[in-house]
C-alpha cells in the first residue's frame, strides 16, 4: 500500500514538473514572439521612413573610410590637443569620484540595515530624473567649466557601482561570517576581510559599467555646457551636416570607451590574482578544436557523441592508471587475466602462483 501511494506520488510530481516546464517554455516562446514582432514592425516602419525620403539624401549618410580619414587629417591636431583632452580629463575624474561615492554608498547600506531602506528608493528615483535637465541646472551652479561635466559622469557612475557592490556585500555567505566571529573578529573586521573580498568581482563589474558610461555622461555635460570636449566637436558636426567628422567623433568616443574598459579590466585581474590563479587560458587554437568537436557532436548525434566520450574517457582513465601503476616499485606487467587471479589468491594463501597462467595450485 505504501509502496503504491509512493509511485503515485512520484507520477504526480512528474507530471506537475512536466506541466510547469511546458508553461515556462510557452510563456518564453510567446516573449520572443512579441520582441520579434516588435522588431520587424521597427524595421517595416524603418524602411517606409527610408521610402519616403529621398535616395539622394541617403548617399552622405554613411561615409566611405577614406572620408573619415580625410576628416581625421584635417581636424587632427584640434582633436588632440583640444577636445579629446577636454573630456578625457573630466571623464576620469567623474569616474574616479563615481567609484569612491558609490563604495561609500554600498558600505553604509550594508553596514546600517536601516539606512538601506531610505537611500536605495533615493539612488533608484536619481537615475529617473533626466541628466539633460540636471546638466541645465548644474551649469547655473558651477558655470561653463568642468564643473558640470564631473558632476554628470558622477551621477552615470556611482549608481551601477553602488547596486553591484552591495549585491556582492550580500552576497556573502554566513558560515563565512560566522567562521570568522568564532576566530575573534568583531564586525568592522569581518567586513573588512570576509565581506569585502567577497564583493570585490561585483564591484568590479559594476566598475566596468561605469566606464562604459563615464565618457558617454562627459559627452552629454559637453553638449550642454563646456565650449570645448567631443560633445561640442559632435554637435557642430552634425550641426554643418558633416556627417565624416560626425563618424570619426563616435569612432573616437568608442576607442575611449574600450580603453577604460580595457584599464579597469587590467586592474581587475592585477587585483583578484586569486581568482583567476585557477583558471586554465585557452589557446585560440584549442577554443577552434573545442568548438569543432561540439558541431561534430551535433551533427552526429547527441547518443553518438556520448558513446565516442565515454570510450575516451575509459581510454583516457586506463592510460593514467596504468601510468601510474608504472611507477610503483617492484612493478610487473601481468599478460593473462587468470595469471592475475592467481597472483592474488596466492598473495592472500601465501602459495608461490603457478607460472604456467592456468590458475591453478601446485
Amino acid at each position: 500500500m505504501a509502496t503504491s501511494r509512493g509511485v503515485l506520488q512520484q507520477r504526480e510530481r512528474r507530471l506537475l514538473s512536466t506541466v510547469i516546464e511546458l508553461l515556462r517554455r510557452l510563456i518564453l516562446v510567446g516573449i520572443l514572439g512579441l520582441v520579434g514582432a516588435f522588431l520587424l514592425g521597427a524595421v517595416l516602419q524603418l524602411y517606409v521612413d527610408m521610402g519616403a525620403t529621398d535616395p539622394e539624401n541617403l548617399e552622405g549618410l554613411f561615409p566611405s573610410v577614406d572620408a573619415i580619414r580625410q576628416a581625421w587629417d584635417t581636424h587632427q591636431d584640434a582633436l588632440i590637443n583640444e577636445h579629446i583632452p577636454a573630456t578625457w580629463w573630466p571623464t576620469l575624474t567623474g569616474l574616479a569620484l563615481g567609484t569612491g561615492l558609490g563604495l561609500l554608498l554600498a558600505a553604509i547600506m550594508d553596514l546600517v540595515p536601516p539606512l538601506r531602506w531610505i537611500l536605495y528608493p533615493l539612488i533608484i528615483v536619481s537615475q529617473t530624473i533626466p541628466i539633460f535637465a540636471v546638466a541645465v541646472l548644474l551649469i547655473l551652479v558651477f558655470g561653463l567649466d568642468f564643473g558640470p561635466k564631473i558632476v554628470v559622469v558622477t551621477l552615470f557612475c556611482f549608481f551601477p557601482i553602488t547596486i553591484n557592490t552591495l549585491s556582492g556585500l550580500q552576497s556573502t555567505k554566513a558560515l563565512h561570517t560566522k567562521l570568522a566571529r568564532s576566530l575573534g573578529a568583531n564586525r568592522f573586521q569581518t567586513w573588512w576581510k570576509v565581506r569585502l573580498p567577497t564583493a570585490l568581482p561585483s564591484f568590479f563589474s559594476g566598475l566596468r559599467i561605469a566606464a562604459t558610461y563615464s565618457v558617454v555622461g562627459a559627452v552629454i555635460g559637453e553638449f550642454v555646457g563646456s565650449g570645448d570636449g567631443l560633445g561640442k566637436s559632435l554637435q557642430r558636426s552634425y550641426r554643418a551636416f558633416a556627417t565624416d567628422q560626425v563618424y570619426l567623433v563616435v569612432v573616437i568616443i568608442t576607442a575611449l570607451s574600450m580603453l577604460l574598459v580595457f584599464l579597469v579590466t587590467l586592474i581587475e585581474m592585477l587585483a583578484l590574482r586569486w581568482r583567476y590563479a585557477g583558471q586554465q587560458q585557452r589557446t585560440p587554437f584549442q577554443q577552434i578544436a573545442t568548438m569543432w568537436r561540439v558541431l561534430k557532436d551535433r551533427l552526429a548525434g547527441q547518443g553518438f557523441a556520448t558513446l565516442l566520450r565515454q570510450l575516451r574517457y575509459r581510454k583516457s582513465a586506463n592510460r593514467k592508471q596504468s601510468n601510474h601503476m608504472r611507477r610503483l616499485p617492484n612493478y610487473e606487467p601481468i599478460k593473462d587475466s587468470s595469471t592475475r587471479l592467481q597472483s592474488d589468491s596466492a598473495h592472500f594463501s601465501g602459495t608461490p602462483p603457478d607460472e604456467s597462467g592456468s590458475g591453478r595450485r601446485r
